[in-house]
């Protein structure tokens, strides 16, 4: 199913089909900079200890120095 409809995905990602390793590489990809931004802030201030196990892949990016 992924292969047949990957030719309408207009190179973004469909979440309910990413599992595994494969969530965790592509969480990224399914929202634009400002919403992933959004996100992340969100998952930072709700589970701060990163609790919530299963979820989406919302790690803040690494400081740059």
């Amino acid at each position: 199913l992924k292969e047949a409809i990957a030719p309408d995905l207009h190179g973004g990602v469909y979440l309910n089909f990413l599992d595994g390793e494969e969530m965790r590489q592509r969480t990224r990809e399914a929202f634009s900079a400002e919403h992933y931004a959004r996100l992340v802030a969100l998952k930072a201030a709700v589970d701060p200890h990163g609790r919530l196990a299963y979820s989406l892949d919302l790690r803040p990016e690494p400081a740059i120095a």
